[in-house]
């Protein structure tokens, strides 16, 4: 069996996502040269797996369940653009998180310890709560780039209930990737 590009993430509200579509198409009219995300394959990653042997994929989701079963539900306001490594040499342009940012961290800290004790190990950097828009094309104009990402620094997108967590696979396919879920972890 060929193994599955798996990753661990949030779904986000129908206003969250139709935030993030209008403030792509404004992003994108800014004439920033940057490879922007489809609208419909918007999350947030709490964990990249990378390729997990399908064998494992129950052991992934139990994981996951029992962190998420730990934590109370809670309401995450996403807003602002940012970028890594910082706005002034734009690499990763994404919306930041607001209200409910803490417990999303100790959520996310909680299922990277289970993953790390079943041998996906933890990543050497601070995790940093993101929405990914896209990505600076190489030779990419970083003042316009920068100008937009500043034009929308403190614009709201929208709240989501953060109820569940999803285990997802991920699979590249010539318009983008497709994705999958392969499990579901509530919260209490």
């Amino acid at each position: 069996m060929l193994p599955v590009r798996t990753f661990v993430a949030i779904d986000m509200s129908p206003s969250v996502n139709r935030g993030l579509a209008a403030l792509l198409e404004q992003m994108q009219s800014s004439g920033a040269d940057a490879q922007w995300i489809r609208p419909e394959n918007v999350h947030l990653t709490l964990s990249f797996l990378g390729d997990v042997d399908p064998l494992h994929i129950m052991d992934v989701c139990s994981a996951v369940s029992a962190a998420a079963s730990e934590h109370d539900a809670f309401r995450l306001s996403c807003s602002g653009v940012g970028a890594f490594p910082d706005a002034s040499r734009p690499r990763v342009v994404w919306v930041g998180m607001d209200e409910g940012r803490e417990a999303l961290c100790s959520l996310q800290a909680a299922i990277a310890t289970n993953l790390d004790e079943i041998g996906y190990p933890k990543e050497g950097r601070r995790y940093q709560p993101h929405i990914t828009l896209g990505r600076a094309k190489r030779g990419a104009d970083e003042h316009v780039l920068s100008q937009a990402i500043e034009q929308f620094s403190r614009r709201p997108v929208g709240e989501t209930m953060v109820d569940e967590v999803l285990v997802m696979s991920s699979q590249m396919e010539r318009g983008g990737p497709r994705y999958a879920i392969l499990g579901r972890a509530p919260l209490r």
